[in-house]
């Protein structure tokens, strides 16, 4: 799956985000067991970013419950920071790739984010959260009505997160997910929408 490529134009700043999964890799049932993963990330600021997206994905309302791990070997999907290998996997525009939709066959999946997004902010805890939705088995949302952090090609300029620099804000996560994507995670593992916001529709 391929996310291409997203600018927004700020004081003349475009950014591109893209992501990826191997249609070879797609398991007869992407559903994780008990809608539980792990995921372990390798550097600090890659931890801190993956536990903002864990945090709103397991709150949400769908009944999934993503958590960060201490070691590699305890996990379901590990994080890689990688520019060479995602810009083999997806170009180089992208900054995410998911090597699964949702639980692989076998082994462990990995998801690579772009270096740049090695420490918390809006547009890296975006990112991360788009790509666990490809771990949790969401596809991507092609003409979505309504907003959506699994746009196929770009940012869905309502749910857009800011370019800030700093730790993210909750206002700032207050779409990610959106009620859309919550919606159709509780279709893979039960629960629904916690709170509506006309911010994220």
């Amino acid at each position: 799956m391929r996310l291409l490529v997203l600018f927004v134009v700020a004081a003349a700043l475009a950014i591109g985000v893209g992501s990826l999964a191997l249609g070879d890799d797609k398991p007869p049932d992407p559903r994780w067991p008990g809608g539980e993963v792990n995921v372990f990330a390798p550097t600090q600021g890659t931890i801190d970013t993956v536990i903002f997206a864990a945090e709103r994905w397991t709150g949400s309302g769908a009944h999934v419950k993503v958590r960060v791990v201490k070691y590699e070997r305890d996990a379901d999907v590990v994080v890689r920071l990688d520019d060479r290998r995602l810009g083999r996997l997806c170009g180089p525009r992208c900054f995410g790739f998911t090597t699964a939709l949702g639980r692989p066959k076998a082994g462990k999946s990995e998801l690579f984010l772009r270096e740049s997004l090695g420490k918390p902010t809006s547009l890296s805890v975006w990112v991360a959260a788009h790509e666990l939705g490809h771990v949790l088995g969401l596809r991507h949302v092609a003409n979505s009505p309504t907003c959506t952090i699994m746009s196929p090609t770009w940012f869905d300029t309502r749910c857009a997160p800011t370019l800030s620099e700093d730790v993210p804000r909750y206002r700032e996560l207050w779409c990610v997910p959106t009620p859309a994507d919550v919606t159709a995670a509780a279709k893979l593992y039960g629960g629904g929408v916690r709170s509506k916001s006309d911010r994220c529709v």
